[in-house]
């Protein structure tokens, strides 16, 4: 079922004891209650859930959030997608932070159009830059939790082992370019956000490359998959399993922290990992070069990401490429 969004539900809304009503309970019960007790008791009732807005949530991350969390009873959540929330504008954020009375702001909003980004850098930036910093500024001055995403292509690929966070970024194309301008701008001015750099989402649903190729396979269309750039893909899902771990230990956390799924593999690998998983024919995928394959946006030949700073400071447990994989493609058939 779409998910589109959860909207509209004020934070009064979710345990709104108003004077009147408890002295309407008092008479009815013919006892003396303090109304000032009683609302300190309804707001550390409200305190045992974590009141989230998800930004960007009728995305591709987005759904994997309000999907998961709406599930969990430890969470409230509030859902906005691009037409419901202009993120660019700091007081609208400010505004829909107040009204639902959130303590935490997860934003999976993003401009990913990788190619076209390189035509139209104003609509990028306004995405990745300009609106990242205009919630940071809203969270930043009402005291509310950020966490956001960025990307393996803020790196230019000229390493041949897994990127650390402290490595120097050097982005190739005006999307990783406009990336690393949010999450700077993030730190800067919120600097208790929590920036997760990762690389290949994919989900079972929204436009990705696993969709793309597992479509192709099952129309028997011939491919031809690059397959000398390395990466670490990320399945959505387990991207949200650990920031709601993350949230829920109450462990500080802030600064920028890798996360994807374990291993590394080339797209041509994951395509025939595709194939084989869903029992498809494999033989129509063709392996080619970068060069022979030329993009209006540069791209690292090499953005594996270094996940021991993550999983050494939350002590998690990432799983590794294939069985992320083996959930989805599953979910596809």
């Amino acid at each position: 079922m779409p998910v589109r969004h959860i909207l509209r539900r004020r934070y009064r809304q979710h345990l709104d004891v108003s004077a009147p009503r408890i002295y309407a309970c008092q008479a009815r019960a013919k006892v003396h209650i303090n109304p000032e007790i009683f609302c300190n008791f309804a707001e550390n009732m409200r305190s045992t859930k974590h009141r989230i807005l998800i930004t960007g949530a009728n995305g591709q991350l987005g759904r994997a959030f309000v999907s998961s969390l709406s599930n969990d009873d430890s969470f409230d959540v509030h859902a906005c997608g691009h037409s419901d929330l202009d993120i660019r504008d700091e007081k609208a954020v400010s505004q829909a932070i107040t009204d639902f009375g959130i303590d935490i702001l997860v934003n999976c909003a993003a401009y990913t159009a990788v190619d076209a980004a390189e035509d139209h850098p104003e609509e990028a930036y306004a995405v990745n830059h300009k609106a990242v910093a205009a919630i940071a500024y809203a969270c930043n001055h009402l005291g509310v939790k950020l966490v956001h995403f960025s990307t393996d292509y803020v790196f230019d690929g000229q390493s041949r082992r897994p990127y650390l966070e402290s490595d120097t970024t050097a982005p190739l194309n005006v999307y990783g370019q406009s990336k690393l301008a949010g999450e700077t701008a993030a730190l800067s001015i919120c600097p208790d956000a929590l920036i997760i750099r990762t690389a290949g989402v994919y989900a079972a649903w929204g436009h990705n490359f696993v969709r793309t190729i597992y479509s192709k396979l099952k129309d028997h269309k011939p491919l031809r998959v690059v397959a000398d750039q390395l990466m670490s893909p990320t399945e959505a899902t387990t991207l949200v399993d650990v920031v709601r771990d993350i949230i829920a230990s109450g462990q500080k956390s802030s600064g920028i922290f890798n996360f994807a799924n374990n291993g590394e593999i080339s797209w041509y690998d994951l395509a025939t990992a595709i194939a084989s998983i869903s029992r498809l024919d494999e033989s129509s995928i063709t392996p080619i070069t970068m060069a022979e394959y030329p993009t209006k946006a540069a791209r690292p030949a090499y953005s594996v990401l270094d996940t021991s700073l993550i999983r050494r400071t939350f002590g998690i447990r990432i799983p590794d490429w294939q069985s992320a994989l083996c959930r989805v493609v599953q979910q596809l058939q």
